[in-house]
Parts: structure tokens; C-alpha cells; sequence
């Protein structure tokens, strides 16, 4: 993962993922890499929770013994233990979480009109009502017709009132 992670830094990237799954002791490597990669310029490694296509029934087998809330709290705290301080998790999890010097990056985030693939979704305003920092909203704009009139319709949706 280090290598892959400087790969991309050098490529110019700012934000790279991994999984939580990956352990503590890996991500303690990952967050001392990150502090010597900010060095040189901004750069932030986020530890990505439990996948938004995912509900509590069609998790792995061997990830349904427990919630998702527990899951991604247990997540997010390893990660914090580690030196990590970026997530990627659902805005659906949010509340349960302590959000203060976390960066969270919401994926899911889904209109009405996009393709229902993902299971726990939110609109991007729902998202950041609820402490997301970063959203990710890929395919609502790469699969809408007009792709400069959805970018456009997000970023409205996004105005403060």
C-alpha cells in the first residue's frame, strides 16, 4: 500500500483510499507516511468504512454478525487510533460518529432520477447537513445527459438559503 500511496502522490494525487480492514498497524505505517508526504504539500489517506451498495443484508456472511453502525464506528475508531484522520463512510452513519478532526468524503449521494445501485444513499445536500466535508458524486454527473446541467443542478442544490 505505501508504494501505491506514493505512486499516487507522485502522480500529483491529493487524496488517495484504503480500507479500514486493513488493520491498526498498517495504518500507523499510512499515517506516518502521510505526515511525511504533507511535508511537501497537502495530502490526505482516507479510510474507507463499509461500502454504500452494501445494507445489512447483503453484507459479506462474515461481516453480519454485527450493524453497520458498529461496523463503521470500529472502523473509524482504528483508524483514529492509527493517526488517520480522513474517512470515507455513509452520511447514513454520520450521527454515531465523533466528527470533530475528521475529514469525511460521503459517496452514495444520489437524485431521484439517477440509477438506484447503491443502498444507503442521500442527496449531497442530506449529506453535508449531516457533517460530510467531501462528497463524492461521480456517476450523477458522468451518466446524466446533459452533464453540464446536473454538475449545475448539484452545485444549486448545494447553495445555503
Amino acid at each position: 500500500m505505501e508504494a501505491s500511496i506514493k505512486a499516487s502522490f507522485d502522480s500529483g494525487a491529493s487524496l488517495v483510499t484504503i480500507h479500514g480492514l486493513s488493520g491498526v498497524e498498517a495504518m500507523q505505517k499510512l499515517a506516518r507516511l502521510e505526515k511525511e508526504l504533507n511535508k511537501e504539500r497537502p495530502f490526505k489517506i482516507l479510510v474507507v468504512t463499509i461500502l454504500t451498495s452494501w445494507d445489512q443484508q447483503s453484507l459479506p456472511p462474515n461481516l453480519q454478525n454485527w450493524e453497520i453502525k458498529k461496523h463503521v464506528q470500529s472502523l473509524v475508531k482504528s483508524a483514529q487510533e492509527a493517526g488517520l484522520t480522513g474517512i470515507v463512510c455513509s452520511a447514513h452513519e454520520l450521527e454515531y460518529l465523533n466528527l470533530s478532526n475528521l475529514f469525511v468524503v460521503t459517496p452514495g449521494l444520489q437524485f431521484q432520477t439517477d440509477n438506484e445501485d447503491q443502498k444507503r444513499t442521500m442527496t449531497p445536500r442530506e449529506a453535508l447537513n449531516k457533517g460530510a466535508r467531501g462528497l463524492v458524486v461521480g456517476r450523477s454527473i458522468l451518466q446524466a445527459k446533459d452533464i453540464r446541467v446536473r454538475a449545475q443542478e448539484i452545485l444549486s442544490s448545494l447553495e445555503l438559503n
